[in-house]
């Protein structure tokens, strides 16, 4: 978990985090297959061999070129059911896409499980080999569905921060034609973000620091009181603040709503004012 919360991408993250059970499982091949765009096939997204072999290059070229429909091979037929499934010797089993390739790295049993959202949607499939049969050593079960939880968290949190990157830039674009003061804060009531595009109060002049830092006495007591409020009472608070520019004075109506994360924890605030 730690080295997930330290990686920005889980291609980066994912073989640290298999070597952690590699001892365990005797792991011969890993591989990790997700969705395409469309959310028609699996295609293969990243391929780990524990042999540097020329078999191995040439699995991983196979690999490359491979696409799976839903109940086909077997991360499809683990799409299909979303639940983990064993192909107990692949050397006996007729439907398996890669024989040869896997005859040449010696591997005999698969074994494949989902990574599911928190609304079971499929997120990934990671798929192992090992070469034993299934009956020839337990699989820890318990573990794999605790690193599936792992990986479907961190692959939700990647996601959910890159529709908030997406978000944030077209509020900076909104901002720019319009009077509309966009930004976020912590529980602390210091902001985390503000949105560009308002030349007097700039990311710059606001990230990190407080109401009364950086608006009149009055106008900062009354959105503070705001925000307590939200945090306190877990839910949307308004007011009225006036707000100097170089030119004039301009009111807003501001709305201060609770964030939260995916266990119902308020995490911070949003501030819209305009």
């Amino acid at each position: 978990a730690v080295v997930l919360a330290e990686s920005q991408t889980l291609e980066i993250a994912l073989p640290s985090v298999i070597s952690a059970f590699s001892s365990v499982l005797g792991t011969a091949v890993t591989e990790m297959w997700k969705p395409t765009q469309g959310g028609r096939l699996l295609r293969s997204q990243w391929v780990d061999c524990s042999s540097d072999s020329r078999a191995a290059t040439k699995w991983r070229g196979q690999t490359s070129k491979l696409e799976f429909a839903k109940g086909k091979g077997l991360p499809g037929r683990i799409w299909e059911s979303l639940a983990p499934l064993w192909i107990p010797d692949i050397t006996v089993d007729s439907s398996f896409a890669r024989l040869p390739e896997a005859e040449a790295l010696a591997l005999r049993s698969a074994f494949g499980f989902p990574i599911l959202s928190s609304s079971r949607e499929l997120l990934g499939i990671i798929v192992i080999f090992l070469p034993y049969p299934r009956v020839s050593k337990p699989l820890p079960t318990a573990k794999l569905a605790s690193l599936g939880r792992v990986l479907a968290n961190f692959i939700e949190r990647r996601e959910s921060e890159a529709s908030d990157a997406k978000s944030r830039a077209r509020l900076a674009a909104a901002v720019q034609h319009a009077s509309v003061f966009v930004a976020q804060c912590d529980l602390d009531l210091r902001y985390t973000w503000v949105a560009e595009g308002n030349p007097v109060y700039s990311p710059d002049r606001v990230v990190g620091k407080l109401d009364e830092e950086i608006l009149p006495e009055t106008t900062a007591r009354t959105l503070s009181q705001a925000k307590r409020e939200s945090i306190a009472e877990d839910r949307v608070t308004k007011c009225e603040i006036l707000i100097p520019f170089p030119d004039d004075e301009r009111y807003f109506t501001s709305t201060v709503e609770p964030i939260h994360d995916t266990s119902g924890t308020i995490t911070g605030l949003n501030i819209i004012g305009f």
